[in-house]
């Protein structure tokens, strides 16, 4: 997304006349991937293209995790001029590769289905109006149990060191 900021102001000179300032600034959203390593809180950034590359028809392989569980977060950025301005969100998740290094797509199929069944159906189910239908909220409780997972403060403060390097950027959910 491309921002041009107008900006005016009088020139204090002899009394000039206003002038009309164009400023061209590249506002955008950018995105990283790190698997965080289970040694620790150890941090391999992955590139966008090869994490991408794990679904769909692409044989897209990490073979040093093969047959393991990996946290991954995956971190959404605020960028000014391609450069990282802030972290607008973090989703941390976990992958289950199978033994050749891909996604297991039975896990991935099993993760797909408690994701869809964390939506509350539309339809209303017939007969009584007091029996309240609460499957959505046990795919949710569920889901969050076996796919999601909460970074210790050790972890945000990694992920910012290898966003924003040695320079401390406050984390700034936009």
């Amino acid at each position: 997304m491309h921002a041009v900021c107008a900006l005016s102001f009088r020139l204090q000179n002899a009394g000039k006349r206003t002038s009309i300032v164009r400023v061209k600034t590249d506002m955008g959203i950018g995105l990283r991937v790190f698997f965080v390593l289970n040694d620790g809180d150890r941090l391999q950034r992955i590139s966008l293209k090869r994490f991408d590359g794990l679904w769909g028809d692409s044989k897209e392989r990490f073979p040093e995790y093969a047959g393991q569980s990996m946290r991954y977060a995956l971190v959404v950025l605020e960028t000014q001029n391609r450069k990282p301005n802030a972290i607008t969100s973090v989703d941390c998740g976990i992958l289950k590769f199978n033994s050749k290094g891909q996604i297991d797509e039975d896990e991935w199929h099993r993760q797909s289905g408690l994701a869809i069944g964390m939506m509350p159906s539309l339809i209303a189910e017939p007969g009584s109006s007091s029996v309240i239908n609460a499957q959505s909220h046990f795919s949710k409780k569920r889901y969050e149990h076996e796919f999601k997972w909460q970074p210790s403060l050790e972890t945000r403060e990694a992920i910012e060191e290898e966003i924003f390097g040695s320079k401390t950027k406050p984390l700034r959910l936009v």
